[in-house]
Formats: C-alpha cells, structure tokens, sequence
C-alpha cells in the first residue's frame, strides 16, 4: 500500500493541470476567438488584413496588454467616433527573433464586444494570414496575454480616455 500511494498521488496531481492549447487549437475550438478579413483602403489602394478578435468583456484588452508590454502607443488611426487603431511600430513580440512588427491594436462595442490585433511585419506582410509561420504564436500570445489582463483603472485607462477625448 505505501509503495502505490505515491504513484496514486502523482497521477491525482498530474490529472489537475490543464494543457495549454497552442494558437490553431485555439481557432478551431473556442468561440470567443477569430480571425476576420477586413478592408482597408490607403492612398486609393484596398489592402485586406486579417484580424485577430477575442470575445471579451471590453474593447480595452489588446491595447492595454500592448500598452504594458511596449509602453505608449506610437500613433493613433481613428476609424470613426467609437474606434480607433493604437499603433506600435517596431515591437519585439519574441525573445528568440530580432525582428521587429507593427502592431495595430482596437476593439468593438457594438453589434459584439471583442478586442483585436492585426500583426504586419516589416514588409507590411500579414502574419495572421493562414499560411504565417507566426499565426499559432501570436494567437496564443495575444489570446493568453488578454487573458491575464485586467482593465483596473490605472496609467493605461488615463492615457487611453485622454487620447479619446483629445481626438473627438
């Protein structure tokens, strides 16, 4: 009996941890999570982007998970009264890599509350594309980094309302 407790035990213990799923899991079995193709029009060109949106309780959670992890915004592009795109210019998301991206975060309250990300890299190529080498990374990245996120009111919330109420 003492000699199978142990392995009792370290089988209760092990059944407890859950397994992180990695970003194409994550795709394919959670609903609050997708990737949208958007339009975006530039200078007469229409670009399609893909855009990673994570069903939350608020718009916020993207842009401040940005905002903790680079500091402040580098530019603002406003979509209309309710939304606008916060901009990070040369943002190294991995440790392992020296390359640098371009993070745009936003988020909607309308018809359906969600926060999103559309990554690009120096080449203006669309890494939540389905054929990225980094879209599983970066879903996971973005959807496990919001989750650990709270929208207390502190620096972000002040700096974000501040923006907001400068730009209307």
């Amino acid at each position: 009996m003492k000699k199978i407790l142990p392995y009792f035990l370290a089988i209760l213990v092990s059944s407890c941890f859950t397994l992180k799923q990695n970003g194409e899991e994550l795709l394919q079995n959670n609903k609050d999570l997708e990737i949208a193709e958007i339009l975006t029009i530039n200078n007469n060109d229409s670009l399609y982007f893909n855009e990673l949106r994570i069903l939350l309780p608020s718009a916020l959670y993207t842009q401040k998970y940005m905002f903790k992890k680079f500091g402040h915004w580098d530019k603002v592009l406003k979509i209309n009264d309710y939304e606008n795109y916060l901009i990070w210019k040369n943002c190294k998301l991995f440790d392992e890599k020296s390359e640098s991206y371009t993070v745009a975060a936003s988020g909607s309250e309308s018809k359906q509350t969600y926060s999103c990300v559309i990554v690009i890299n120096k080449d203006n190529t669309d890494l939540l594309a389905e054929n990225s080498k980094l879209r599983d990374a970066l879903v996971s990245m973005f959807y496990y980094g919001t989750k650990r996120t709270s929208l207390s009111k502190d620096k972000f919330y002040r700096k974000y309302w501040k923006m907001r109420n400068s730009i209307k």
